[in-house]
């Protein structure tokens, strides 16, 4: 294995012949050419360890040479060869970066052990170089790993790589794993210092781009950057460019882009190295944000569902309480009821048996029908009471809710224009058709509707609406009027038997529609009001399955 790579640049050729025959026996690569502008080519193809340059060459002299490599291959190591009439010039050779001069003819060993010197201390300084850069890569590493803010841990991997490895500027290029696209992100003081933030897809701008990324590379020149970066053809100013994958688990999941604009600060093979050393930590930071982004989004959507679920449980409960506290008011309904209706029935026979047999005074007698109206009243209750407590049999026939609520309108016409309350229609069409029972849902409408005539006594507009919900589960029924309102605390109270408002109430209306909604049709009811603004009842049922 050659233990270094080896450019001799010498006019004479019985001095090069002599300078490769040496340093091949001590085990180097060597090649050699006779001109400055030729040492520039090779120097520029090739990867080289040290440059034996003579300082007397045509056109190009070697300090010239010396310059140019020294401003763009810095890492290069030069040693002047000279005559011993021109030791100035290769002493002030030094002071431009050069390691040594060796005057002709020299000494085969001192030549050997002073090029030995010079490469030994050139692995040094490169191995105390990547030392140090290790020991700030390791620094940032800690650093990127203790943010767990995505945004800001891709502007922290994109400034330190520029900043680290001397770039213009550049990009990270990460790949959308759902929606199959690379999404380019901060560029940073990139092309006259502008920031852009753009998207491109996988196959489409920037070509077969993500199968080629698993190989880091450098491309200098516009010639070979326009196929994988069409996105930035525009710009013009990109000398050298090196680009390196994020992988995890041999998963391309991005790619790291830097950029310089100069033609004498080119990317080398050592920047590749450190930025894929780099690369591997930078991806790894990106995928821990993705997880802590993941972790907190299934706690949050647990969170959410807890809190959906609790509320649906709790809907569920007063549902249950409210069924379980009809059912006990139906037995006790039923039970009064009964006990009522004989002692109403023996007095009333025995007041409407004065009426017909007795010439009673005017006076007893409107005492009597009296009696006999607030009787009739009781019986009414009575009579409420009984179907409150043995409802009728349901029969569920598929029905259009619009034909219900149409035949509803027509009922309540007269009491609307009697009572000058307008009706708007809102009806969606089409719906779906509903399992119901026609008679049931009738009476259940008209109760929410007399409870919207009886808060508007001196007239206003009562509007019914139907839509589907969002999901097209349930079919919404809304009844708005612009009545009076109810309180908060009352509006709570509406579906409890026996609660009014008013004083000629029973306070079974609304129970018997909770009833037919709930226990019948398993649906929903929602009341919203604000007093003296209006009440509006939401309805919801379900669509058939």
């Amino acid at each position: 294995m050659a233990r270094g790579c080896i450019l001799v640049v010498d006019d004479d050729l019985s001095v090069r012949n002599l300078c490769v025959d040496i340093l091949e026996n001590e085990g180097y690569k060597v090649d050699d050419v006779e001109s400055g502008e030729q040492a520039l080519e090779f120097i520029n193809s090739n990867n080289y360890n040290l440059l034996l340059l003579d300082i007397n060459l045509p056109n190009i002299n070697g300090v010239e040479v010396l310059k140019r490599v020294k401003n763009k291959h810095f890492q290069c190591e030069v040693i002047m060869m000279t005559a011993y009439g021109s030791i100035k010039t290769a002493v002030e050779s030094m002071r431009l970066g050069a390691y040594d001069y060796i005057s002709k003819p020299f000494d085969v060993k001192k030549f050997a052990l002073l090029i030995g010197h010079c490469l030994e201390k050139q692995n040094l300084v490169t191995e105390v170089s990547e030392l140090k850069e290790i020991a700030a890569l390791y620094n940032l590493s800690k650093a990127m790993s203790s943010t767990m803010n995505q945004e800001e841990l891709l502007n922290l991997i994109l400034k330190s790589a520029c900043k680290s490895l001397q770039a213009d500027g550049g990009s990270l290029i990460l790949l959308d794993q759902e929606k199959k696209e690379l999404t380019v992100r901060n560029y940073l003081a990139m092309f006259n210092g502008k920031i852009f933030k753009k998207k491109v897809r996988v196959n489409e701008e920037i070509a077969d781009l993500k199968n080629k990324m698993r190989e880091s590379g450098i491309m200098t020149g516009r010639r070979g950057m326009v196929e994988y970066f069409k996105f930035e053809e525009e710009f013009e100013s990109v000398k050298s460019r090196l680009t390196v994958p994020l992988m995890i688990k041999n998963e391309v999941i991005g790619i790291v882009n830097l950029t310089k604009l100069k033609e004498d600060k080119e990317f080398v093979e050592q920047d590749m190295k450190l930025l894929s050393i780099f690369a591997k930590d930078a991806a790894l930071a990106i995928e821990n944000t993705r997880t802590y982004q993941a972790l907190e989004n299934a706690k949050m959507n647990l969170e959410e569902d807890v809190k959906k679920r609790t509320e649906e449980l709790l809907k569920a409960q007063e549902q249950l309480i409210q069924s379980e506290k009809m059912s006990a008011l139906g037995q006790l309904a039923a039970g009064v009821a009964h006990q009522l209706r004989n002692p109403l029935y023996v007095i009333m026979s025995a007041v409407q048996f004065c009426l017909s047999k007795f010439n009673l005074k005017e006076e007893v007698k409107e005492n009597l029908e009296v009696i006999l109206r607030n009787i009739e009243n009781a019986n009414k209750v009575v009579k409420e009471l009984l179907e409150f407590a043995r409802p009728s049999k349901v029969n569920f026939h598929s029905l259009s809710i619009t034909e219900v609520l149409n035949k509803v309108c027509q009922l309540i016409q007269p009491r609307c224009s009697n009572q000058n309350v307008q009706v708007v229609k809102q009806f969606c069409s089409p719906l779906p058709e509903l399992r119901i029972d026609r008679d049931h849902l009738e009476q259940a409408f008209l109760n929410f509707i007399i409870n919207s005539l009886q808060a508007m006594p001196k007239g206003g507009v009562l509007t019914i609406k139907t839509y589907l919900s969002s999901k097209n589960k349930e079919v919404i029924v809304e009844f708005i009027d612009t009545g009076c309102g109810i309180s908060e605390k009352c509006a709570k109270e509406i579906f409890n038997p026996f609660f009014t408002t008013k004083s000629d109430g029973v306070g079974l209306g609304m129970s018997v529609a909770h009833q037919v909604v709930v226990g019948q049709h398993k649906g929903r009811i929602e009341v919203e009001s604000e007093e003296n603004k209006g009440t509006v009842i939401k309805v919801y049922l379900l669509c058939s399955t």
